[in-house]
């Protein structure tokens, strides 16, 4: 992973803290995205103007993201298939996802899947 300011986020009562250049939120791709507001997200978003928040119904490129740290949040169907299309291009992948217990880092892959909370 590169160093990057810190994405911080409090998940019940507990404090959180992550570096990503980008963060790819991948909650379904059919007609209607979904965007949670994500705590924190104004501050990290004002850290530095290249940094974004894109749903998975507008990501078209992975060269859009090469060389950087993207955190994909979902782990289903299409945050899988983002998440593998980065794969060789971004500079690491986060995935974030709700069935994921514990960290679970493939160095080879250049991945780690994060758990929720």
């Amino acid at each position: 992973p590169i160093d990057h300011e810190e994405y911080s986020r409090t998940v019940d009562d507990v404090a959180h803290s992550d570096v990503f250049d980008a963060v790819v939120v991948a909650t379904g791709h059919y007609n209607k995205p979904y965007m949670p507001s994500l705590p924190g997200e104004e501050n990290w978003l004002a850290g530095d103007a290249a940094r974004r928040i894109t749903h998975s119904l507008h990501y078209d490129d992975p060269d859009d993201f090469r060389g950087q740290s993207v955190l994909v949040v979902g782990g289903r169907s299409s945050g899988v298939d983002i998440a593998r299309m980065l794969y060789g291009v971004a500079e690491w992948v986060y995935v974030l996802e709700k069935k994921c217990t514990s960290a679970t880092t493939h160095a080879a892959e250049a991945v780690t899947h994060v758990p929720l909370g």
